[in-house]
């Protein structure tokens, strides 16, 4: 595939999100802000439910980009 002809989709398929497509990712910023606090609040924390729920996505697009943000 040419580079002119690579598209950004909402939903990456089968591949959770990545750091990297956090602009794509949205609708979730509850469920972030959330997990990022209890994180940093708690030294266990498990997150737990159904395959293809968005649990990697949520980590990968969503938390990970806080804690880079909180380090600044």
């Amino acid at each position: 595939m040419k580079p002119e002809q690579t598209k950004t989709h909402r939903y990456p398929g089968v591949k959770p999100f990545s750091e990297n497509e956090r602009h794509v990712f949205y609708g979730r910023s509850t469920d972030t802000r959330k997990l990022f606090q209890l994180i940093n609040l708690e030294k266990l924390v498990l997150l737990y439910g159904k395959s293809g729920l968005g649990k990697s996505s949520l980590l990968n697009a969503g938390v990970l980009p806080l804690f880079d943000e909180d380090e600044d």
